[in-house]
């Protein structure tokens, strides 16, 4: 056995223990089956033995009691008894450890001192020995070594808590250059993964003279001769990165665009056929006011050859509030024959798309015309 007995449990109350420690137990480290041990002392760790289960323990104040109870006849028997304090931490299943309380002690339960070996389990955050490694630095007081699964932290939502100055950006630092010197074939990995940092203070410049052929800085900026982030069709149409460009609201912007983008995606038809359906639509069996208005909205997209066209049609169409429809001058506008032969200009039109959000905001128009008129 690797572990050295120093005591007992004497109370257990929630998830803090009290345990007496046995006599004369006051060095700082101890020789013990071929292995250097830690003493007992605030923040060192113990192992409590309950049966068969291994119970972690940390040591968070400790004290001395007079003891009242001297038998004269008891020379071992000595004035003070030392108590420590616990907080448990987990518990050792099959040589791993698991944070969490599953397990308490009970009284009379054995305390052991351990060894760095189980120490540096208690740091792992890795239960599959297959998972790749990275090292991230040492513990303050025992200088052991501190590795995390790379799988675990780079694909996964983390963050890095502290005050000012306190050293979140070094340590962010630390975690990509740790990553970075585990790449052992660095083609692979670029066709593989990307990483972007957004630097705002500055404080990453080292990555890139660091490791130069994986690292590329850009200056971003919103002129044309600025530094830009190229996004494939594939990442852009993406209903997380539209509703932080836009700053969509939860409820009900987020939803619109997350069914902007299935339709794309489902459908990915020219804009054109969108339009001509949505023109069919709006003068259907449920139309509605301001309908009409939202296709005027669309105008500067079209060809400028085609845009006064279109303004002079669809000037033409009047709301009429007893019918809860749309009339033309020359037809009631009774059936989809009747729609298509005063909307010859605006159907047969195409739009001018010079950018990705130019189509981004005709379809969540075209969206907003076809969502009213079937409602």
């Amino acid at each position: 056995m690797d572990e050295l007995n120093i005591g007992k449990v004497t109370q257990v109350k929630g998830t803090t223990v009290k345990a007496k420690i046995n006599h004369d137990l006051y060095q700082s480290t101890y020789f013990h089956n071929g292995k250097i041990l830690r003493g007992i002392s605030i923040n060192e760790f113990v192992l409590v033995r309950k049966g068969y289960q291994d119970i972690v323990g940390k040591i968070i104040g400790e004290e001395i009691v007079e003891n009242f109870n001297i038998r004269i006849d008891d020379i071992e028997q000595k004035k003070y008894e030392r108590f420590v304090e616990l907080n448990i931490l987990g518990y050792f299943f099959e040589g791993k450890f698991f944070s969490g309380i599953k397990y308490l002690p009970m009284i009379n339960d054995r305390l052991y001192l351990i060894s760095d070996d189980k120490i540096s389990e208690i740091y792992s955050f890795s239960k599959n020995t297959k998972t790749p490694l990275i090292n991230i630095g040492r513990s303050m007081l025992e200088e052991l070594p501190i590795n995390i699964p790379i799988n675990g932290v780079f694909n996964s939502h983390i963050g890095i808590f502290g005050n000012t100055g306190s050293g979140k950006s070094n340590t962010l630092a630390k975690l990509y250059q740790s990553l970075i010197n585990r790449i052992d074939n660095i083609e692979l990995f670029s066709s593989k993964s990307k990483f972007v940092l957004i630097d705002f203070n500055g404080e990453y410049g080292t990555l890139e003279s660091s490791f130069p052929e994986l690292c590329q800085s850009i200056k971003l900026s919103t002129k044309k001769d600025g530094g830009k982030i190229h996004f494939g069709e594939k990442e852009f149409w993406d209903d997380e990165l539209l509703s932080v460009l836009f700053s969509a609201t939860e409820k009900t912007q987020k939803p619109f665009l997350t069914h902007l983008i299935k339709s794309k995606l489902k459908y990915d038809d020219d804009l054109g056929e969108y339009l001509k359906r949505t023109i069919k639509i709006m003068f259907g069996t449920n139309p509605h006011k301001e309908t009409v208005n939202l296709l005027k909205s669309l105008i500067p997209y079209f060809e400028e050859g085609d845009q006064q066209k279109i303004i002079d049609e669809l000037s033409l169409f009047t709301w009429h509030s007893g019918q809860d429809k749309y009339t033309h001058p020359d037809s009631w506008l009774d059936n989809t024959t009747e729609v298509m032969q005063h909307t010859q200009a605006t159907y047969n039109s195409n739009f001018n798309v010079t950018s990705v959000f130019d189509e981004i905001a005709i379809r969540a128009t075209l969206q907003l015309i076809n969502s009213v008129s079937r409602n």
